[in-house]
């Protein structure tokens, strides 16, 4: 089966309700741990202002993406309102090195 990658952005609800999340925190752990376990999460991370989570899913298609992450208890609560991002390869690096019959590409990085 061909997966393919897609960034949810979680961003929170304000006002922020502490309250609320506290009282998820343990099972959307749970949740998120289930999804990594089971392979549809790859990766996840938290803005350094706690302003958003930022997850890395590997799946089918962007209908699995969206219910994987509405399962979780905090989006299910609306403290965390979701956005996706379906990821593809860059394929400029290919274009580049084949226009010019070149190992190397015809730019170089700024040092």
């Amino acid at each position: 089966m061909q997966t393919q990658k897609i960034l949810a952005v979680l961003r929170t609800v304000t006002p922020i309700d502490f309250q609320a999340i506290a009282t998820l925190e343990a099972p959307e752990a749970e949740r998120v741990w289930a999804l990594y376990e089971e392979g549809t999460l790859e990766e996840i991370y938290l803005a350094d202002d706690k302003s958003a989570a930022y997850i890395m899913l590997r799946v089918p298609s962007l209908n699995l993406a969206k219910s994987a992450i509405e399962s979780l208890p905090m989006v299910k609560a609306g403290t965390l309102v979701p956005s996706y991002v379906v990821m593809t390869a860059w394929p400029e690096m290919t274009r580049m090195l084949a226009e010019n019959n070149r190992d190397t590409p015809r730019w170089t990085p700024a040092r």
